[in-house]
């Protein structure tokens, strides 16, 4: 059963899926895929089959989130990095599949890639972070952040302002994509678009803030490959990556759900990413 049970944690189960390479002895290594807040591991239907032909891919639903229980407390950044090597721990992902592990994360699924880069590098090999969450800048964490803060004290606040904010982000998405977000954000329990909110930008090991953020980057040697889609978050990011093969690329023209409304690219992306790596030794 792809499910996994914590041993401190009683009311916690995380969900996740383990589609092996159907190529054969194809060494191309393991994709773990992390969403980020308020989704689920149903956003990387449309890449699974294309990763999957060489690579082992591991789908997680982070606490909370999707198929996996929601305990009461338990948001930090650093408890979700834990989940993720939990799950690549119980999976056995660095001893069945041979070649690197590369973990993909889209918004706050890419803070948590980072969270786990700098706490547990021998868990991974390289990152592709999506649009990440993490980077926000003075006037965000300043304003925005108390401000949705306050939006979310109560269950229907934080539903009501997280579902104005998820419309907003796909306003120009296709509107099946809109709607299938929409759906997820009515599912699910508001503690947790709250709480997680809480661990991505206040909570001891938050990444949110630039502040925080910034050592973090710098603070990693694993090669990692950040796809932005605005130009000023990409320039403050670049400098901080250490690793030569390190980059930052920025998308035009498209939604902080980039990875579904452009699913092809990301897949190819990926691919590329992990051929650059492979070459180089």
């Amino acid at each position: 059963m792809p499910y996994i049970s914590s041993q401190t944690r009683p009311d916690l189960r995380l969900f996740y899926t383990d589609h092996p390479a159907r190529v054969a002895g194809s060494g191309a290594g393991t994709l773990v895929l992390v969403h980020g807040w308020g989704g689920d591991s149903q956003e990387w239907c449309p890449h699974i089959p294309a990763w999957s032909q060489r690579h082992r891919v591991l789908a997680l639903d982070l606490r909370g989130h999707g198929w996996s229980s929601v305990p009461e407390s338990g948001y930090s950044l650093t408890e979700l990095a834990e989940d993720v090597a939990a799950v690549i721990h119980a999976a056995d992902a660095a001893g069945r599949a041979p070649g690197p592990l590369t973990l993909v994360g889209h918004s706050m699924g890419g803070t948590v890639a980072l969270r786990l880069a700098v706490d547990r590098p021998e868990v991974l090999d390289s990152l592709v972070v999506l649009d990440p969450a993490y980077g926000a800048d003075e006037r965000e964490t300043a304003e925005r952040t108390p401000r949705r803060l306050r939006a979310y004290r109560t269950d229907s606040g934080c539903r009501r302002a997280v579902l104005e904010q998820v419309a907003g982000a796909l306003a120009d998405a296709p509107a099946e994509l809109r709607l299938a977000h929409l759906r997820r954000i009515e599912a699910i329990e508001p503690l947790v678009l709250r709480e997680s909110f809480v661990g991505n930008y206040l909570s001891p090991g938050a990444l949110g803030p630039r502040t925080e953020a910034g050592p973090a980057l710098a603070g990693h040697s694993l090669p990692q490959l950040t796809v932005r889609i605005r130009e000023e978050p990409a320039e403050w990011e670049r400098p901080l990556l250490r690793h030569p093969r390190s980059r930052v690329e920025v998308w035009s023209g498209v939604g902080h759900y980039l990875h579904e409304e452009r699913p092809a690219e990301v897949v190819d992306l990926v691919l590329d990413w992990q051929r650059d790596l492979a070459a180089a030794g």
